[in-house]
């Protein structure tokens, strides 16, 4: 393999608001490497265009261009989370492109090697002849760039370590934006929460007082033996897991919300 040889990073996504930048490319550099945001068709400002893509050149191996791409995939849709924007970032597979008869002829007799439009993030060895085949059609809401593409320095820095609960529920966040539908934003909304709210539990303390609530019960007069032996265990396997509700509410508690 040749010592120049670099792999490049396609991330193609659609927002259900289209950002104000009216140039048909924007630059931001992340983590060292320049990042070039562009809309889908060439011919169109980043404003009239609700499926952008973001391309990161020069990285020396595909583990490293993968990563990065991973990465950059997370910040987008967290960005977009808290600019309240709207993001499909896709499943990184191809939504539209040419069979492989049609890439073998061009390729040989054009030297051009067509790529399929990938939906989501696609990293491959960059070239120069290499062509990306799309189709499109617009509709159009657009929201300041500012709040969605601000921080994505910072965020990058900040998802080297992120769980799969935690992008699990930044997606079901992103799928409430995309929804044009108020009760379709609240199902997705609330589900998003309830995801966070199950992962609570109850602390030593209280472990420690639900063991002495079910021991208290053994010592009372009350019904027989067999029947307090009953309502102990049930208090003690019935309360092992805090109650969804709880743990939601505990939730919004440590986010100052309630």
């Amino acid at each position: 393999m040749s010592n120049s040889l670099t792999f490049r990073v396609r991330f193609r996504f659609r927002l259900l608001k289209q950002i104000s930048i009216q140039n048909t490319e924007y630059k931001f550099e992340i983590d060292s490497h320049e990042v070039v945001l562009s809309p889908q068709s060439p011919d169109v400002n980043i404003s009239d265009s609700d499926w952008l893509v973001m391309n990161a050149r020069g990285f020396s191996s595909h583990d490293e261009a993968v990563e990065f791409a991973e990465k950059l995939k997370m910040v987008c849709e967290i960005s977009s989370v808290c600019s309240r924007l709207g993001v499909d970032t896709g499943i990184d597979i191809a939504t539209s492109g040419f069979g492989k008869i049609v890439k073998d002829r061009v390729k040989k007799e054009h030297g051009i090697d067509l790529r399929s439009n990938v939906h989501g993030v696609d990293v491959f060895e960059d070239d120069e002849n290499i062509r990306i085949a799309h189709f499109s059609a617009t509709g159009t809401v657009r929201a300041s760039s500012d709040p969605f593409l601000g921080d994505f320095s910072s965020l990058f820095n900040a998802v080297r370590d992120v769980s799969q609960e935690t992008k699990d529920t930044i997606l079901l966040l992103n799928y409430a934006l995309m929804r044009p539908d108020p009760i379709a934003q609240i199902v997705f909304s609330i589900s998003a929460v309830e995801m966070l709210g199950q992962n609570e539990s109850w602390s030593s303390n209280q472990k420690d007082l639900i063991k002495l609530i079910a021991s208290s019960c053994k010592e009372q007069d009350i019904g027989t033996e067999t029947e307090r032996e009953e309502v102990a265990e049930a208090i003690k396997k019935g309360l092992f897991k805090l109650s969804l509700r709880q743990g939601v509410l505990r939730l919004l508690n440590s986010l100052g919300i309630l």
